[in-house]
């Protein structure tokens, strides 16, 4: 009899959550965001609760600044592989149909929501102190698996451990939310919604093509 060792899972359907690590330096674009979440009039709070901020309704998004391209060019190919991976058509024309920016200090958190007809949702992890929360995944087989013979724990929500420079693809059916920041100091991140043939908004500076 095979021990259990020899055993693995068949991976014979694409994997809807991605994680990788920008090689990059986010000391500009960090200082960039910061200065425009200080200087801004038009950040809600929206699904941000407990004193977060989102610039998410902002006419100026992050992915037009230039201290962003680095990381946009970056981002094209694993943006296009996952793509691909998914069985997505198109990806030639997929291109970023809105960017923001995250700002949760200490207590703050965001609340359940998917990004509804979104086809790629991609966030990079700018800052994230110790203790600052994860990103959370509701389960997307939960009603399948709630009516088995499941342990306690075993469905529902999961965390993704993540750390600063850590960037999250996922389709934007996902139903998620974050963990509430325990530490004193922000957690912050960008977040971009991809699509097949976006509304180009104003330009700011330069934008990218994803």
């Amino acid at each position: 009899m095979d021990e259990i060792e020899s055993w693995k899972t068949a991976d014979i359907f694409a994997n809807p959550l991605w994680i990788g690590k920008y090689p990059g330096d986010l000391t500009d674009l960090r200082r960039k965001t910061l200065e425009f979440l200080n200087a801004s009039d038009q950040l809600n709070a929206g699904l941000e609760r407990d004193g977060g901020a989102s610039s998410s309704t902002a006419t100026e998004m992050p992915h037009t600044w230039l201290e962003a391209q680095d990381f946009f060019e970056w981002a094209k190919l694993p943006s296009h592989e996952i793509w691909e991976h998914w069985g997505y058509t198109d990806s030639n024309l997929r291109g970023i149909e809105r960017s923001w920016a995250n700002y949760h200090p200490k207590g703050a958190w965001t609340d359940i929501h998917t990004h509804s007809r979104v086809d790629q949702v991609m966030v990079l992890y700018l800052d994230v102190p110790k203790d600052s929360g994860n990103l959370e995944i509701e389960n997307p087989l939960f009603y399948h698996w709630e009516n088995t013979r499941r342990s306690a724990g075993f469905n529902g929500w999961r965390p993704i451990e993540v750390q600063t420079g850590d960037v999250v693809i996922f389709p934007g059916w996902i139903r998620h939310r974050t963990g509430k920041n325990n530490n004193d100091e922000p957690r912050i991140t960008i977040n971009t919604n991809i699509s097949v043939n976006p509304a180009p908004p104003p330009p700011i500076q330069d934008s990218p093509n994803i």
